[in-house]
């Protein structure tokens, strides 16, 4: 799986993936991906919503 911030447009777009186990395999996968960051589930709304206002500042 590789994500799109090669694509001029997509460059500067953070990039938040959601993996099913907070293992760091998975989170080495993500950045290897592309990936910005990575958060997994279970997770409260407020830990997603916090890493997305992160981004968006």
């Amino acid at each position: 799986m590789f994500l799109t911030k090669e694509h001029q447009d997509f460059c500067a777009t953070p990039i938040i993936m959601v993996s099913e186990t907070p293992e760091l395999i998975n989170k080495v996968q993500s950045k290897r991906a592309g990936a910005t960051d990575n958060i997994a589930k279970p997770f409260e709304r407020v830990q997603l919503l916090s890493k997305i206002w992160q981004y968006l500042q």
